[in-house]
């Protein structure tokens, strides 16, 4: 009778430390799947980011193009002055 109650107790700590593990797994588990959410919404974000930066260089882009465009079309304007100036210089 003695060894069974010797039995008995080790399966009763033997059923405690599963209990235990599986509390523990159960934490693990649901703090893997929080760091797994976290990571998804990094890489959502860092899309989104790449997504503006890449917007924001077209714009710039763009901005640059429009300005060099219109620096160039005043150039040609001051220079159609100058050229008619010399003719006006020339003449008189």
């Amino acid at each position: 009778m003695e060894n069974f109650e010797k039995l008995e107790a080790k399966i009763t700590k033997v059923l405690e430390a599963l209990d235990k593990l599986k509390q523990e797994n159960l934490q693990i588990s649901a703090s893997y799947e929080g760091l797994t959410n976290k990571a998804f919404e990094y890489e959502e974000k860092t899309k989104e980011l790449v997504n503006l930066n890449n917007k924001l260089k077209s714009e710039l882009k763009a901005a640059e193009n429009r300005h060099n465009s219109g620096k160039e079309s005043a150039k040609k304007k001051i220079r159609k002055i100058i050229e008619k100036i010399d003719m006006f210089e020339k003449l008189g």
